[in-house]
């Protein structure tokens, strides 16, 4: 594929940051070099030694004075070998994604992997890489309001898709595409969307899981009209009615057009900030020169804690480990489900979520639920995430609220919805 189409001008005056480069030569040369160009502290400078980490089992993660070294220093932007080199071997296990892992240095065709700072990280860089002011852009109608967020001061145009309790409608896809040709994708001057937006496992807010067959059905859609898959996946580890981990678009991706977006915040812990992102080598390249002059890297001690995990786990190890927490949020979702039951029956309408964390609510009699959510609601001691955050124009009303199952006690749902039942009832009868 020919992915400058895709580049906006910032994105392709980007180059690689020298500095940055003298590292990575250092870092991996074959044979002793004094190196005098990098500005690296000397790790005697350092107050850190050692760690002993406890697990919940009772194990021991010991980072010794060598991999404290490791974290305490810079790291290369693409991030901490050993465990780079452990997802790509879980990735090609895992995914199976049909273009070989290739490292992104190589100027050759395949697919990439490097570390960001959580999946939020890695879509905003994709999304300064990728958009301009006046795109047309593709979203769910319901989308993740954290990417809705950063694209907003863009002020692209946003082409809402239809979906139902199965995720994205393959029809409104290609309905909403119709005024365009195919072939429109190799005119420079039309204002054919390029990128797609979406979140296939677990919808946040909507909860919904996207079939395989729609999932195939979509990417035929953009091998058609040649559009980026930008697919956000924090969830699908956490799928609640399949023993089968079902395939992703990267899993589908025969062409190079799918840049898939994956975080440890979920499974393992969120406040480390630790993701990683995965697509085709020109686009990781460009992403990773980003990193150069922000981050410059995900911080080394998240990444060598990470891999000194998954090194004692293994593949194996961390499945267990999220089909452990597979069964805690569906039990958790499942006491979310009695206390709407119980309290929101015949003032509200949901689907049962397949994944993720959230349950999303219709609320039959109210047009516009911000206010009622952020005044009325919080007065009687409840919060819940008006609808309007979750589309496009924030000041259009919505109907919908979106309650999470992930924390909250048994008891504290229930008495939440309780509380929302009250406040319902009574702005009825008012």
């Amino acid at each position: 594929m020919d992915y400058s189409r895709f580049l906006n001008a910032r994105s392709k005056a980007r180059k690689s940051d020298l500095i940055r480069e003298c590292g990575e030569i250092f870092a991996n040369s074959s044979v002793p070099i004094i190196s005098l160009a990098e500005g690296m502290p000397n790790p005697i400078s350092f107050p850190f030694e050692e760690a002993t980490i406890t697990l919940r089992d009772g194990s021991k993660l010991q980072i010794d004075q060598a991999l404290m070294n490791a974290s305490n220093q810079y790291g290369p932007t693409r991030g901490y070998p050993p465990l780079v080199a452990w997802l790509e071997d879980f990735i090609t296990k895992i995914y199976k994604p049909p273009a070989s892992l290739v490292k992104p240095e190589e100027d050759a065709k395949g697919t990439s992997t490097c570390m960001i700072s959580g999946a939020m990280n890695g879509i905003c860089k994709a999304i300064e890489m990728l958009v301009n002011p006046g795109d047309n852009i593709l979203v769910e109608a319901h989308a993740y309001a954290g990417t809705l967020t950063c694209l907003r001061p863009i002020k692209c145009n946003f082409l809402q898709v239809g979906s139902d309790e199965h995720g994205m409608i393959p029809e409104s896809l290609s309905e909403i595409l119709s005024p365009w040709k195919p072939e429109d994708a190799l005119d420079p001057s039309s204002d054919i969307p390029r990128v797609l937006f979406i979140v296939p496992t677990g919808g946040n807010p909507t909860g919904v899981s996207l079939t395989t067959d729609r999932k195939r059905a979509i990417y035929a859609i953009c091998h058609k009209y040649n559009l980026l898959i930008l697919e956000d996946d924090p969830y699908y580890f956490l799928q609640y009615n399949t023993d089968v981990l079902p395939p992703t678009f990267l899993s589908l991706d025969e062409d190079g057009r799918v840049v898939r977006f994956d975080t440890f915040s979920k499974v393992l812990s969120a406040g480390l900030r630790l993701g990683f992102v995965t697509g085709p080598v020109a686009l990781i390249k460009r992403i990773m020169y980003h990193i150069d002059i922000d981050t410059e890297h995900v911080s080394s001690f998240s990444q060598v804690l990470v891999h000194q995990l998954l090194k004692k786990w293994g593949i194996h190890g961390f499945l267990e480990h999220t089909q452990m927490c597979t069964r805690f949020y569906k039990e958790q979702r499942n006491h979310m489900l009695e206390a709407a039951e119980a309290w929101l029956k015949g003032i509200a309408e949901w689907n049962v979520p397949q994944a993720g964390l959230y349950l999303w609510i219709r609320l039959i009699n109210e047009e516009d639920t911000k206010a009622l959510m952020l005044e009325k609601a919080l007065s009687e001691g409840v919060l819940l995430l008006p609808g309007a955050a979750f589309q496009p124009d924030i000041d259009q009303p919505s109907s919908y609220i979106r309650a999470c199952y992930s924390f909250a006690t048994k008891d504290e749902m229930n008495e939440g919805f309780q509380r929302l039942a009250k406040l319902l009832r009574g702005a009825t009868a008012n």
